[in-house]
């Protein structure tokens, strides 16, 4: 059980390293360990709960790297656009979905 904790831990800390270095992607990384050692139920609640305490410690950290007068300018229309994109989901069918973020997540070789 305390090595499975342990695994988990580094791995976490690890993604969180990388995602703060890259901008992010530490989901990404985390959901195979997730599943690993979660019933497959728990992994998406325990990814919220990680990319939250991520967010926050990355915001304690960088307090006064932040251009807040950027971040004045960006956050209503982001609230007003993830709120509108919820309403959205809700007419998706999650095989189009995921069809779509399949297609948009490939890197085809792009000519020179």
């Amino acid at each position: 059980m305390f090595l499975n904790g342990g695994i988990v831990f580094f791995s976490a800390y690890v993604s969180f390293l990388l995602s703060a270095i890259c901008g992010g992607g530490a989901g990404l990384l985390l959901i195979p360990v997730l599943g690993f050692f979660l019933p497959i139920q728990f992994v998406p609640a325990a990814l919220s709960i990680g990319t939250f305490a991520s967010s926050w410690s990355r915001l304690t950290v960088f307090h006064r790297f932040i251009r807040w007068d950027i971040v004045r300018w960006f956050v209503p229309p982001a609230i007003v656009a993830v709120w509108f994109g919820v309403w959205l989901l809700k007419f998706v069918n999650p095989l189009y979905l995921e069809m779509l973020i399949g297609f948009l997540l490939t890197n085809p070789k792009r000519p020179s």
